[in-house]
């Protein structure tokens, strides 16, 4: 047996599509994401762009309550088709579930589309710097990324309908509104811009919208039914605090939502997730209070760093922020606070970015503080 695991291990380069073996290893925020021993030290992480409050006591309640009287979400298996949660998802933006899709989280949408349209030496055109699963779910499909950057960190409408109209093959376009990690809403004019030019162009539009509920904009899941090529993402993994749940759909034409359910992995939403994502959307008192809570925390956060020499904090409509650093690089910056027991996003792996950057979530006021004097004392 051992000789066949070894010719096969041999074999491994052949046997494997050429692409995925090219695919580099996934690297983002979070202490489970450090290559050392740390993560299990008590950390406190500004890494991710997660609600600092939490998820609402009604989703703990709800998801206890479940557990003691109902033990069918453990031992069956969760609705396939998530219907329940759909319909709390339909109420919520106002669009009918046929326009719906629940997945894993985000990344699962991302995945599966990718899947679903995108062939070998298929052209997709990403702005960047943005979140880095929309290039790795297009290369583990053989894809060709084209890369849009950014002027100053924001959108640019022209630089995009000039590296659309040069390549008249891009099959798809990936947006982060508001952008990870910059935290930038664009402005609706031009999204709405994009989405025709691209609709003229036949060319699938993403439109990434998983921090729109830390912004007071609608987003564009209304404008599913007015264009057939606009997808949008959405999570409830960030504002409402359900990251560990890994919850996120897509609103979009029913037919693209039929073919990208048959591609999705079964079962992939668990019933405590579903459970929890309809209670969440019931309790927008708890969304809202987290909104102001976190706008209040970022502007102290801001305030405070700007007063530190060698640090730029850079605004954002988001509950995280870019730091401009000067002087010295986000890798020993990271590094430093990690010796204190704080971590940050070091930015340098977003393509088009430098290590003059790291990003920061705001957290709770006394973390906040922490993470101030940590950098006052490292500087």
């Amino acid at each position: 047996m051992n000789g066949v695991i070894n010719h096969i291990m041999l074999a491994l380069d052949s046997l494997v599509k050429r692409y995925i073996l090219k695919l580099d290893e996934p690297m983002h925020g979070g202490r489970y994401y450090l290559h050392t021993q740390d993560q299990n030290k008590c950390i406190i992480d500004f890494s991710t762009s997660v609600n600092p409050l939490g998820a609402s006591q009604h989703v703990i309640k709800a998801i206890i309550d479940n557990l003691i009287g109902n033990s069918n979400s453990i031992t069956e298996y969760p609705d396939p088709h998530a219907r329940m949660l759909r319909s709390s998802i339909s109420k919520y933006i106002g669009i009918d579930e046929d326009y719906i899709l629940v997945g894993n989280g985000s990344s699962e949408i991302i995945y599966t589309l990718a899947d679903v349209f995108i062939k070998e030496d298929d052209n997709v055109a990403i702005v960047e710097p943005t979140f880095l699963e929309y290039a790795r779910a297009c290369k583990k499909n053989g894809a060709t990324i084209k890369h849009i950057m950014m002027s100053n960190l924001k959108l640019d409408y022209d630089s995009i309908e000039e590296n659309i109209i040069n390549d008249n093959d891009i099959k798809m376009l990936f947006i982060c509104n508001p952008n990870n990690p910059t935290g930038i809403l664009t402005d609706g004019s031009i999204i709405l811009k994009v989405i025709e030019y691209c609709y003229n162009k036949g060319i699938v539009v993403v439109l990434d919208e998983c921090f729109i509920e830390f912004t007071d904009e609608q987003g564009y899941a209304s404008k599913v039914k007015e264009f057939d090529n606009l997808v949008v993402i959405r999570s409830l993994t960030k504002a409402f605090g359900l990251a560990g749940l890994r919850i996120g759909y897509c609103v979009s034409d029913p037919r693209i939502v039929k073919v990208l359910s048959k591609a999705k992995v079964p079962w992939s939403v668990n019933a405590i997730a579903q459970i929890a994502g309809i209670k969440a959307l019931s309790d927008l008192e708890h969304l809202n209070k987290s909104k102001s809570f976190i706008m209040k925390e970022k502007r102290f956060l801001i305030n405070h760093l700007r007063c530190i020499q060698g640090v730029n904090p850079l605004e954002s409509d988001t509950n995280f922020f870019l730091l401009r650093l000067e002087g010295f690089n986000s890798k020993v910056l990271k590094d430093a606070l990690l010796s204190k027991g704080i971590l940050v996003r070091d930015c340098s792996n977003f393509y088009g970015m430098n290590n003059s950057y790291i990003r920061i979530s705001t957290r709770l006021r006394d973390d906040n503080i922490t993470l101030i004097d940590a950098i006052k004392s490292i500087l």
